[in-house]
Parts: structure tokens; C-alpha cells; sequence
């Protein structure tokens, strides 16, 4: 078996000693420097790849220049760096892209995508070696979804955040200002959108590309006949 190296790329605030605990048990049986085996405990059981943690922001260089041979971004691209300034100064009760939202709020998200995308297609580019692979995988909205329409599952997500912020509010613990002035910073590219980025950058070939729907990617967006209680207390909590 070949021995590989992985890399966990996250956040500072990431806990990654909790990450780590998670990992199956490290390596039992080892070899020497001309591979003989110098310990048979539980030789099978021998793990053949090692990991360390980058902190970081994904939009930034985080590995030297050519050292990658493959890359996962999971269920995180759709987070982008920065809630779009213009969309801070409008002061808009909603906290994220939805339907009762201007087009020029729409429009101000996808732009920021736009930068963070490129940026992110940019440094992997840097970092990865010629003919590796890069799977990515984000939450999206349909093809032909306007801007403005409910996005999906961070619709549904942030739809129990608007309710929850209403009755802070009505409650006189969160000032409406505050309410008016939050915004999630998320943003589902349809499949059109990402394909237009990454053949206008040049930096990648698109070998595969699906849209899977139906996919409970997150425990508010769904819950099983029977479950309502256990599913109404998860969301007030």
C-alpha cells in the first residue's frame, strides 16, 4: 500500500484536536528504512496514510506550489468571505437571498461569489500539480432559479433563523436595528454559474458535473412522521 499524506484546511476557530480524536487508530505495525517489518502487532490494522491540520482561509495560498495531488472542498464554498458591503447598508429585515429581496441584492451576492470563486480556483491552481483533481462540493439552487428566489436548503435554514430573530425582537431582547442589519454571508450558485466561472478562469477542466437533489444535508431541513417534537425542540434550540 502506498503511504499517503492528507491535510485538514479549516478555520483557526476549528477544533482540530476533536478531529483528530475522530481518525481511526494510528499506525500499528511499522517497518524499517528498507522495509522489514520490525513490529507485528496487529499488522493489518496498520493505517497507511498520515494527516496534518492548515489553519486558514481557503480563499488564501495555504500549501507550497505543486504539492497537491488532490483536493475536496466539502459543503463549504457556498459560505463566501464577506456579506457584500452594499447589502450591509440597506438594512433589510431578511439574512439572506430570498424572494422579498431586491434583484440588486441577488445580484450583489452572486458578485461576491464571483470574487471568492475565482479566488479559491486561483491558489488551488498555484498549489495543485499538474493533472490533479479538485472535487467540490456546495449547496446550490436549481438552473434557471432566479437570483431572488428561495435558495433551497439555506433558505430553509435561515427561514428558522428570521422566525427566532421576529420573536427576539417582538420580545424587546434584540433591537430591530440589530435584526435589520444581519445577514448570513451564503451564497447557492446554480450549476450554470460555477460552470461559467471555471471555464472563464481556464484553470481547471470540468470532467464531471451533477446536481443531487433530495439530499438532507443539514438536520433543520427535514424530520421523520413521529419526530415532530424532537425536531421542533433542535430548532428552537
Amino acid at each position: 500500500m502506498p503511504e499517503l499524506e492528507g491535510y485538514f484546511a479549516d478555520l483557526p476557530s476549528n477544533d482540530f484536536n476533536m478531529l483528530f480524536r475522530t481518525l481511526p487508530p494510528p499506525q500499528q505495525g511499522f517497518t524499517d528504512a528498507d522495509g522489514n517489518g520490525v513490529c507485528d502487532i496487529n499488522p493489518v490494522a496498520a493505517r497507511s496514510y498520515f494527516v496534518a491540520a492548515v489553519c486558514g482561509s481557503h480563499f488564501k495560498r495555504l500549501f507550497p506550489q505543486k504539492s497537491l495531488h488532490f483536493c475536496h472542498s466539502s459543503a463549504s464554498l457556498h459560505w463566501i468571505s464577506q456579506v457584500p458591503e452594499s447589502v450591509q447598508q440597506r438594512r433589510s429585515p431578511r439574512v439572506y437571498v430570498s424572494s422579498d429581496c431586491e434583484e440588486a441584492v441577488g445580484a450583489a451576492y452572486l458578485h461576491q461569489f464571483n470574487t471568492d470563486f475565482t479566488a479559491f480556483l486561483n491558489t488551488r491552481a498555484r498549489e495543485m500539480v499538474d493533472g490533479g483533481s479538485l472535487l467540490i462540493s456546495l449547496v446550490g439552487r436549481n438552473a434557471g432559479t432566479q437570483l431572488t428566489e428561495e435558495q433551497g436548503i439555506l433558505g430553509n435554514i435561515a427561514g428558522h433563523l428570521e422566525y427566532a430573530f421576529e420573536e427576539l425582537v417582538n420580545e424587546g431582547i434584540v433591537e430591530k436595528e440589530k435584526y435589520k442589519s444581519f445577514y448570513i454571508p451564503w451564497f447557492g450558485p446554480s450549476s450554470e454559474e460555477v460552470e461559467s466561472i471555471v471555464k472563464r478562469e481556464g484553470l481547471f477542466e470540468i470532467g464531471n458535473m451533477r446536481v443531487l437533489e433530495g439530499i438532507p444535508m443539514h438536520p433543520m431541513t427535514h424530520w421523520k412522521q413521529g419526530k415532530e417534537k424532537i425536531f421542533g425542540r433542535f430548532v428552537a434550540n
